[in-house]
């Protein structure tokens, strides 16, 4: 009896909002929500023979909503998730960038390094080159030569060019001192030694 009761008086009151929803046109904004939404859902299910079409009408109309607006908030967070994720690539992509351009820059001023280094033998080279060809034979040109002959051994970096004609010099002074050897005269500078 008291469940009964119960029962119309909250038929009496979905009563009224379903008069107000369809005063208003039927706006979403009057249907049925949370607590009040679950409890037609549980009348309904009870006693469902008791509810006029109209009311079954307005219930039913109440969870089509809650369900396009659980959908709608779900499609919401898909196109938030999906959004994040461009914007993480877009962030992984605009890293990967500056790697590649930093490691671009470094491996340039790397290669501007090393070119500067190579300027600088190739002019060593080209200042003794000049010392031999104006015909300087001292001793001292001979080991400023071996001297930047080691340096060359022990640079990675070295061109191939530096490396070739130094070694050429080097034959050179030698081819030079095994004439000089073979008539038995020795010059260091403007000394000259004879051998007998």
């Amino acid at each position: 009896m008291e469940a009964n009761r119960e029962f119309r008086m909250w038929q009496e009151r979905l009563k009224s909002r379903w008069r107000e929803w369809d005063a208003q046109g039927k706006d979403d904004g009057d249907l049925l929500r949370g607590a009040s939404l679950l409890e037609a859902v549980e009348w309904q299910q009870q006693r469902p023979v008791e509810l006029s079409a109209e009311e079954q009408d307005f219930i039913r109309c109440s969870c089509e909503w809650k369900e396009r607006e659980r959908q709608e908030r779900e499609r919401q967070q898909q196109e938030k998730e999906k959004l994040q994720r461009r914007a993480n690539q877009f962030l992984l992509g605009g890293f990967i960038v500056a790697v590649l351009v930093a490691g671009v820059a470094v491996w340039e001023g790397f290669r501007a390094a090393i070119g500067e280094r190579n300027a600088e033998m190739r002019a060593k080279i080209a200042t003794l080159d000049s010392r031999w060809v104006s015909g300087e034979e001292s001793l001292n040109l001979q080991l400023d030569v071996i001297a930047v002959g080691k340096e060359l051994k022990e640079a990675s970096w070295a061109k191939f060019d530096s490396r070739l004609r130094v070694t050429n010099l080097l034959r050179e002074m030698l081819m030079k001192w095994r004439e000089y050897n073979s008539i038995g005269v020795a010059h260091f500078g403007d000394d000259a030694l004879f051998c007998t």
